[in-house]
């Protein structure tokens, strides 16, 4: 038996079904309203015997059931519902045949085309394959009460199978042949993990994501409506005066029956996931190297995160959205795909009931007790929420208000992976939605983000600190006692308006006696570069023509809006100096620069004196020289 398609043959039913499902559709208030035409239609119209065919037409409420003729034999058309109706296709020869409805009130006749087909010669054989598959069904429900329904099932069908004329077994091998215990053939259907022991139908032991919740569903609408249609013709079947209906009910019993039940499994996994996507609350920040987990709760906060977007740098996301389950309330709503969860559930439910009772009012025509008690719809009164992830091929990024900014995104799982690009030299404050979009489920949720985007020019500042290290080998002095001590590093870069150049301001703090505080300038061609160093610069005390006294760097590296460090000396012959020989050289160090990327705005280590002079310094055009501080 395969186990994950479906192949009984009412998949154009549920194909029609499914298609229907994500519409939805409200009529406004001043609209006119329009009568609806009452058409009969048949679900196929190319047949052969044992095919069973529905009827969707409005059908006359005071009958569950009519004979009429199909060719020169009499068939019973079966209400499922005030609207559909089904009939199983007769042993009569090829041909073409006209329909006559109405015995419902229908004028339409409309045409089924009985295809060519070959005899049933051992019906036995045909029977004996239902039989393993009944078997099949027996050890896979999920319950010992189902397994001894369909037990108490199949040994009455096996005796009143014995009884009948080999005329009607030949009849009943068609039906047979095509009550196939499989689910329907669903596209998209997602792969689960099993929970079954291999045999009949598989259904996931939960859904992990949207999609697999979505593709749930579906096998859920499918499974029901697939047993509906059969139970409903079974149990009017069994009711019937002649033994050959009673076995062909008892057959159709079998096979809906644990249709049904699998699609109850189907239900209860489905009914533990809140699948539906209520509200889009927020980005979650995701730092380097940081793990998510589509499935963890997260509390919703009211700080509303800064996001700031640098010029091609990826930031990585989670978008945590509100969800809830199913609930009576999705009766009336007018999301047209969860509104049929609780249709179909409730179809479903009072036409199995429909059975419990027809087969209770029989109970002693059966081998044995089948057991059968009515069902609730489990359906909640009160749905259930969470906040998670959701995942991030469901995202999309809209509407973004700066058209000089430019946002593209990746999805890996629940993350989304966003990177700004624009023209724009200077810090934007720009808008755009976060939208979970899914319109299979009729689904479609925004949040507008609030961010900055700040270009990646390495324009701002860079503050951190230098570290005293030995010098090198050519130099008089080595070291000193304060190897390794660090003094803190500022560099400001801008553009220089009056100049249109790029410029740049250094402020060291001295961390040795004798030697003071710096502010001064180095020279910078273009901040763009992207292999950009520029020159060193910095204090000397001169006495006569000799240098006493120093606090100089050399050349720094920069990676834009990432970090500024010194050139390490094998790059460059020189890397700076900090030394003092002034009546007698006591020590002599290099300081090595290492100062993060900061942003546009001044750091907080910065005292408002010191921040005064550096600005002070730059508004004198203090380009190629150093002053104290």
């Amino acid at each position: 038996m395969q186990k994950n398609l479906l192949s009984f043959k009412l998949c154009s039913l549920v194909i029609i079904f499914i298609l229907f499902l994500p519409i939805a559709c409200k009529k406004g208030d001043s609209d006119p309203a329009i009568p609806k035409e009452n058409i009969l239609v048949l679900d196929k119209t190319t047949v052969t015997p044992g095919d069973l065919v529905k009827v969707n037409y409005e059908l006359p409420k005071d009958k569950s059931s009519w004979e009429m003729l199909i060719g020169e034999k009499k068939v019973t058309l079966t209400k499922i519902d005030d609207t559909t109706a089904a009939f199983l296709v007769p042993v009569i020869p090829s041909g073409q045949l006209n329909l006559d409805f109405s015995i419902v009130g229908a004028k339409e006749k409309p045409t089924l085309t009985i295809s060519a087909y070959s005899p049933i010669t051992n019906p036995d054989q045909v029977k004996d394959a239902y039989l393993a598959q009944l078997d099949d069904a027996i050890t896979d429900v999920s319950s010992t009460e189902d397994a001894n329904t369909l037990t108490v099932f199949k040994e009455t069908f096996k005796a009143k199978y014995a009884a009948l004329t080999d005329t009607e077994k030949k009849e009943l091998a068609f039906v047979l042949q095509k009550l196939n215990f499989d689910m329907p053939d669903i596209s998209e259907q997602a792969i689960h993990t099993k929970s079954t022991n291999g045999l009949g139908i598989d259904v996931p032991a939960k859904f992990n994501s949207d999609q697999e919740y979505r593709a749930g569903v579906i096998a859920y609408v499918g499974l029901a409506t697939e047993s509906m249609a059969l139970l409903a013709l079974s149990a009017e079947a069994i009711a019937a005066p002649t033994g050959y209906t009673q076995v062909l009910g008892l057959a159709g019993l079998g096979a809906s029956f644990y249709t049904f039940k699998k699609a109850l499994d189907y239900k209860k996994v489905l009914f533990a996931y809140n699948g539906q996507n209520k509200q889009v609350i927020n980005l979650k920040i995701l730092l380097s190297g940081q793990n998510s987990n589509t499935k963890t709760a997260e509390a919703v906060t009211t700080a509303e995160p800064e996001f700031v977007f640098q010029t091609g740098v990826q930031r990585s996301f989670n978008v945590s959205s509100a969800y809830q389950g199913v609930s009576i309330a999705d009766e009336k709503s007018t999301n047209a795909f969860f509104r049929n969860i609780v249709l179909v559930t409730n179809k479903a439910t009072s036409i199995y009931n429909g059975v419990v009772k027809a087969v209770n009012r029989i109970k002693s025509w059966f081998s044995g007790d089948p057991k059968l008690i009515e069902l609730a719809s489990g359906i909640a009164t009160t749905p259930t929420e969470e906040t998670r992830n959701s995942p991030a091929n469901l995202i999309k990024i809209e509407n973004v208000s700066d058209p000089e900014i430019k946002i593209t995104y990746t999805t890996v799982a629940d993350i989304l992976k966003i990177t700004a690009t624009g023209n724009v030299k200077d810090i934007h404050t720009f808008t755009f939605d976060v939208v979970y979009s899914y319109p299979a489920m009729g689904i479609s949720n925004r949040k507008k983000i609030t961010a900055k985007y700040e270009p990646k020019d390495g324009l701002g500042w860079y503050a951190g600190d230098y570290t005293l290290a030995m010098p090198s080998a050519l130099s008089l002095i080595q070291g000193g006692p304060d190897l390794g001590k660090k003094g803190s590093f500022y560099v400001y870069f801008y553009y220089n308006e009056k100049t249109l150049g790029y410029n740049s301001v250094f402020y060291a703090k001295s961390i040795l006696p004798g030697i003071p505080n710096i502010i001064g300038s180095l020279w910078v061609a273009d901040i763009r570069d992207p292999q950009l160093t520029f020159g060193g610069g910095g204090w000397e005390y001169i006495l006569g023509n000799n240098i006493l006294k120093k606090f100089e760097f050399g050349p720094l590296y920069v990676a834009r809006n990432e970090k500024l460090t010194t050139i390490d000396r094998t790059e460059t012959s020189y890397t700076g100096s900090l030394s003092d020989c002034d009546g007698g050289c006591k020590y002599s160090y290099e300081p090595f620069v290492n100062a993060p990327y900061q942003g546009k705005t001044a750091p907080s280590t910065l005292t408002a004196a010191e921040l005064k002079a550096i600005n002070d310094f730059i508004a004198a055009g203090g380009s190629g020289k150093t002053i104290t501080f």
